[in-house]
């Protein structure tokens, strides 16, 4: 198509539910194929300057190479995505580039520039159909504050989302039930959250789409191993090493952090310690590699708290309550019990004195 061709404009404001080339990872499963194809038309339509479908093509080569957790090639294509005049007006186009950007941001520990980009996004929304993506973008918020311990912000969210545990789920709001599973979680409604996630999946596998139900699955596998339900967490997660193998998916499981460090652990625990001949898509074989990856990461990759919690301790072992602690950080007292039970969680002990212990011995407090 010509630069600036009516056959480009024309769909700038159209919203018709569930479209695939919005986000071509969500349904194209052969990544290695995909990334031969983008690599081609990225460089073929980068020299265009009014050809806003350039923008699908960098929005989605950043999420691959993010998802192969190649930050600073994907930092690369997602800014020039997002310094594409020809793009912003396209509200499809440039959520994916925004969303995708901000994904790479918290990856990089800049949690800041991560919020900035999707305040951005939500302040340029122009469409007739501004609640469906407004949705979208409040639902990456709601994980964002979950990710840096804001879980007063995120529950805010799914009063006000419209959603429910109970929605039929459809292809288009797949990242948004997602989100909220994932907040139903952090709330302390684990088992609404995973009826969701099962219909979810449900749904993924049917329609073959295969990044977003090894999200599904990993996401169950922490929310099960929360519930010290560990063989059904190892199970999912198991499933989910089998299906992300072969195509490389490495960021939707670093991306859960200090939880998903422990899963991994565990299932790697699992092998006998004799010598084993490790066969091709092994998933013992790729979770000792993502373990390792994760391992090798930066500290704030590998941040066993998050920024809130670690307050949280450090006020702990100042001698305060926890209504005293609730007032300096102006949160309520259920918000201060439900971090404390994360830390016991994610530091494995069950109270004050061996948390301050614990959190010692990992130099998480002086």
């Amino acid at each position: 198509m010509p630069e600036g061709s009516v056959f480009q404009t024309m769909w700038r404001y159209q919203y018709v539910g569930y479209n695939p080339f919005t986000d071509y990872l969500a349904h194209i499963n052969d990544l290695h194929a995909l990334d031969v194809f983008l690599s081609r038309w990225t460089d073929v339509l980068g020299n265009k300057t009014e050809y806003p479908l350039a923008g699908t093509f960098l929005a989605a080569y950043s999420k691959l190479l993010y998802e192969w957790d190649r930050l600073e090639e994907a930092e690369r294509y997602a800014n020039l995505a997002l310094g594409r005049r020809d793009v912003r007006p396209y509200v499809r186009i440039f959520t994916q580039v925004a969303i995708g950007a901000s994904w790479i941001q918290q990856a990089l520990g800049r949690p800041d520039r991560a919020s900035e980009l999707l305040a951005d996004l939500k302040s340029q929304l122009d469409t007739p159909v501004y609640r469906l993506f407004m949705l979208k973008i409040e639902a990456e918020q709601a994980c964002l504050a979950l990710r840096q311990g804001a879980v007063e912000e995120a529950l805010a969210w799914l009063q006000d989302c419209g959603l429910s545990h109970t929605d039929e789920v459809a292809l288009d709001q797949v990242q948004a039930h997602m989100a909220y599973a994932r907040v139903l979680a952090a709330g302390g409604r684990p088992e609404e959250a995973l009826g969701l996630l099962d219909r979810l999946n449900a749904l993924l596998r049917r329609e073959d789409h295969l990044r977003d139900r090894i999200k599904v699955l990993i996401l169950q596998g922490v929310i099960l191993q929360r519930m010290s339900r560990a063989a059904e967490a190892l199970a999912k997660l198991e499933t989910a090493l089998q299906l992300a193998g072969p195509e490389g998916y490495i960021r939707s499981f670093v991306d859960e952090g200090a939880e998903m460090e422990l899963l991994l652990s565990a299932y790697v625990k699992t092998r006998p310690k004799a010598p084993v001949r490790v066969a091709p898509g092994d998933a013992w074989a790729y979770a000792k590699r993502l373990l390792q990856a994760m391992q090798s990461a930066p500290e704030p990759m590998r941040s066993v708290l998050t920024e809130q919690e670690t307050k949280i301790l450090q006020l702990i072992a100042d001698g305060l309550p926890n209504k005293e602690i609730a007032l300096r950080l102006n949160i309520t007292g259920e918000t201060v019990k439900t971090h404390i039970k994360s830390v016991y969680r994610k530091l494995e002990v069950n109270n004050r004195v061996r948390a301050l212990q614990r959190a010692r011995e990992l130099s998480i407090l002086g």
